[in-house]
């Protein structure tokens, strides 16, 4: 009896160690303190940088902000992440179409692409905000939401200019 007892009393220790390690990793995994700031961890800014520049956006840096621009026919496309030790902590992206036209499917995509990145790793996240992402842009509404670590805050979806703000929660 005494030994089932202290059976029992191991794997509930181990069992509630485990969940703290998960936990712990969980939260970790998501985001990451650097400097001052809440960084995605193990995403390099020059990481980001590259696919895009591989995908045409011209890029520069300016103390701690990285640009990147892209023009295709009507639509103007720039995003800027703030760095800290090497990681993202903020990303401003900008989707401008010149005479309020509609978001294309790509542009769309865009936007998602940058808005899934602290939790590219988590397929059921990833597929919510993509979901918000669409149902924010179809109400044409300015809204703000916290996903996770981060602070979401999508505007002027009915306008020229679509902006778009992530940043971790301080």
């Amino acid at each position: 009896m005494i030994v089932v007892a202290v059976a029992v009393a191991v794997l509930l220790v181990s069992g509630i160690s485990a969940y703290a390690v998960t936990t712990n990793y969980r939260k970790g995994d998501t985001s990451q303190s650097c400097d001052t700031y809440q960084c995605i961890p193990r995403l390099k800014a020059e990481t980001v940088v590259k696919a895009l520049e591989e995908r045409g956006h011209t890029c520069s840096t300016d103390y701690n902000h990285q640009t990147c621009k892209l023009r295709i026919g009507a639509f103007y496309f720039e995003a800027t992440l703030q760095v800290a030790a090497g990681l993202i902590t903020r990303i401003n992206l900008r989707v401008y179409r010149e005479q309020s036209a509609p978001l294309t499917p790509g542009s769309v995509a865009y936007i998602k692409w940058f808005a899934v990145l602290p939790y590219r790793d988590d397929p059921v996240l990833t597929g919510q905000i993509e979901e918000w992402v669409d149902q924010q842009i179809e109400a044409t509404e300015d809204t703000k939401a916290t996903i996770g670590d981060y602070e979401y805050v999508l505007a002027n979806p009915e306008t020229y200019n679509v902006t778009v703000e992530i940043k971790g929660k301080y």
